[in-house]
């Protein structure tokens, strides 16, 4: 896949990877002006990414009000009950659902997407098998009364470090070799080191049918930065003595942001979304990736992220079943594959693994991931 790139931001990228971004603001706040960035508007921009980031951990992952949590265990719907039995997916809910989809895919592209789902959900392990996976995915569903928004948080802990989360999440145009629900995913332009235009194209039963969406990924790294942050930026180490970042922790929050007019797209879509719906994601939407500290007995980091999605269905009235679809079937199954690949030699590790190869060959990105945790002990 070919993909143009720009050469914007790249600078403030590097270093708001490793803290530098983040010292400067706090150093300026205090007045001490101990660290001279140059007043451009990359400066600006990664300004504004960095306090859009305080605002997502403040506001959208550690507050629950207005927030309904959704539980898999008790008042599960006919249709989770009937998908997620011990023996596997029942074929007549999924056909009924995936023959009533057809409005606005082609009859190729439907057929294909039916096919792969049912396959998959088939086979798929029952959740009831494994009681304790409500601890480990919690899934929260919002919408103002009588609005076209639908709020989605969902925060999982996996058994793996960062940097392969944070993999998983860069390397877009993956999606759909993993994610059966997924029928196009491209990143159509990189802007820098955490700054990209995507394009995605999901499967979804009757009335959605196939939605896509384009967005702008920008990210930042918060948090305490390592000790390599203060050498690279030739600060006196007795200037940054009294440094304390706002968040105790070193965390990176991925901010999205639906594609607006005028945007530069890069390679543009593909031809098939001219074809397809198209849903916004709205508000103050991304996600938030950190370490956890390894189980009693084990060196390696776990990691916890969370995922908050304000999503514009482009529709006054969207059916209770398709909602109880997305938080009981769609986001257990995909958390699920997620924790299977972190945990695999077929994602990882291997030369030959799907999500290796990229990592060896993007050290820019991938040393600065692992520098950003390098001081919370992850070896990865």
């Amino acid at each position: 896949q070919v993909v143009r790139e720009v050469d914007v931001c790249d600078d403030a990228d590097r270093l708001a990877g490793v803290g530098e971004v983040e010292m400067a603001l706090w150093m300026a706040e205090r007045g001490r002006g101990a660290l001279e960035l140059e007043a451009s508007s990359t400066t600006t921009e990664r300004r504004d990414v960095f306090d859009r980031a305080m605002a997502f951990e403040r506001d959208e992952i550690d507050g629950v009000d207005g927030w309904t949590r959704v539980d898999r265990r008790r008042g599960r719907t006919a249709l989770a009950a009937e998908t997620m039995t011990r023996q596997g997916v029942g074929s007549a809910s999924m056909a009924a659902l995936a023959s009533s989809s057809s409005a606005g895919q082609t009859s190729e592209e439907t057929d294909d997407a039916n096919a792969r789902a049912l396959v998959t959900l088939r086979h798929a392990p029952s959740f009831d098998e494994d009681p304790d996976v409500d601890e480990r995915l919690v899934v929260h569903y919002g919408r103002h009364k009588g609005g076209m928004v639908h709020s989605f948080k969902l925060s999982a802990t996996f058994d793996a470090p960062p940097l392969r989360l944070i993999a998983v999440a860069r390397e877009w145009d993956l999606i759909t070799q993993w994610n059966v629900f997924a029928l196009d995913s491209t990143i159509t332009l990189v802007r820098g080191l955490t700054n990209l235009v995507t394009y995605t194209a999901l499967w979804l039963p009757w009335p959605l049918a196939c939605r896509d969406t384009a967005l702008v990924v920008n990210a930042v790294f918060v948090g305490q930065p390592p000790p390599a942050a203060v050498v690279n930026a030739r600060v006196d180490p007795k200037t940054c003595a009294a440094f304390t970042s706002r968040v105790s922790q070193s965390s990176a929050i991925v901010l999205t942001r639906a594609v607006d007019p005028g945007d530069d797209i890069g390679i543009g879509y593909p031809k098939n979304a001219a074809k397809r719906k198209r849903v916004r994601i709205v508000g103050n939407s991304g996600a938030r990736i950190r370490a956890l500290p390894p189980e009693p007995g084990s060196a390696r980091l776990r990691t916890r992220g969370d995922l908050v999605l304000h999503v514009d269905a482009q529709m006054p009235f969207v059916p209770s079943s398709l909602i109880k679809f997305i938080l009981k079937t769609m986001a257990p199954w995909v958390h699920r594959m997620i924790d299977s690949m972190l945990k695999s030699s077929k994602y990882f590790v291997a030369p030959d693994s799907m999500f290796q190869p990229r990592i060896d060959a993007n050290p820019e990105l991938y040393d600065v991931v692992r520098a950003r945790f390098a001081h919370e002990g992850d070896v990865e």
